[in-house]
């Protein structure tokens, strides 16, 4: 007797061959794959529990999806981006975070994100200074107190290893 599926890996399944359609390049012929909101809120949660299990290749395949599905959704890209991190494709999650970036530039959680990803590809040059751009920009705004804090310790942290050369 074949061993029962767990509803998550059916789920999973659903949603890697989801993905797997999106990425093949249906072509003008086949109809538009469209999600309900009820579909999509579904694979957020999902991507959330599985990154919350620490299951990122799981949370990727979902976060993937909903960025598929609704580029203009930044936190779906966000946490694509940060799964993409954990993983350690850095240079896949700077390029997601860069795009964010671009979306939202006044959300400067985004410019730090982009500044730890450059810091593990060597250019730590690059990273001090959108670090400097982070910390002008939170500097007085009580809402943005734990980015400029962090923003404010990698800079620290840099100046430490660099010999305070900045």
């Amino acid at each position: 007797m074949p061993m029962a599926t767990h509803p998550v890996q059916s789920e999973l399944a659903w949603i890697t061959g989801l993905s797997q359609a999106v990425g093949a390049g249906l072509g003008e012929a086949a109809a538009p794959l469209r999600l309900e909101e009820g579909q999509l809120d579904f694979l957020w949660r999902l991507g959330q529990e599985c990154a919350a299990q620490r299951r990122h290749e799981d949370s990727l395949a979902c976060f993937a999806a909903l960025v598929n599905f609704r580029l203009n959704q930044p936190a779906y890209l966000d946490a694509m981006a940060s799964t993409l991190f954990q993983l350690g494709r850095v240079e896949e999650a700077l390029a997601a975070f860069r795009i964010l970036d671009l979306l939202d530039p006044f959300k400067p959680q985004h410019t730090l994100s982009v500044a730890q990803c450059l810091l593990p590809l060597g250019r730590a040059e690059e990273a001090f200074h959108l670090l400097g751009v982070v910390v002008e920009h939170c500097r007085d705004d009580p809402s943005q107190s734990s980015v400029l804090q962090r923003a404010q310790a990698l800079r620290d942290l840099l100046r430490i290893s660099d010999g305070h050369r900045h």
